[in-house]
This record gives structure tokens, sequence and C-alpha cells, in this order.
């Protein structure tokens, strides 16, 4: 992972979720930026995933004339 700079992760992905593989993340003290997709309209639950960490949370399709948050504007933390 130590080339590894901005993870993009689906939220309901079967086995491990993306929220699941961002928690592991934390606790192995890996910083990656995510971006999350998901096809949920729920907010709350989106700014939840945003208050854990994640650089945003799209909602799928993906629009990109929302004016997101881009990856490159979130502080990259290479990992050792």
């Amino acid at each position: 992972m130590a080339d590894t700079n901005c993870l993009l992760l689906d939220v309901a992905t079967r086995g491990m979720t993306g929220p699941d593989l961002q928690e592991e993340l934390k606790l192995c003290e890996q910083s990656i930026p995510i971006l999350f997709i998901t096809g949920q309209r729920d907010a709350t639950a989106r700014l939840s995933l945003i208050t854990q960490g994640a650089v945003d949370c799209l909602s799928k399709p993906y629009e990109p004339a929302r004016g997101i948050n881009h990856p490159d504007d979130a502080p990259i933390h290479k990992c050792n």
C-alpha cells in the first residue's frame, strides 16, 4: 500500500464493505484518503462516512458536474 494515494470504495460490496475496509485501515494505522460511491440516497449515512474520514461519498450514477471534493484536494499521506 506504500504507493497508494487514494482508494475508491463501494459502500455495499459483498464480503468486506467499503466502510469495513476503512475501519481495518484505521486499525492498521494506514492513512489513505478514501472516496466512497453508493447507490443509497441516505444523506445521514453519507455524512457519517465523511465524518469518519472519507474525502467524499458520491451517489451512483456518478455525475462529474456535481462539484465534489476531488481526491486531489485531500491531504495525501503515503503509507510506510
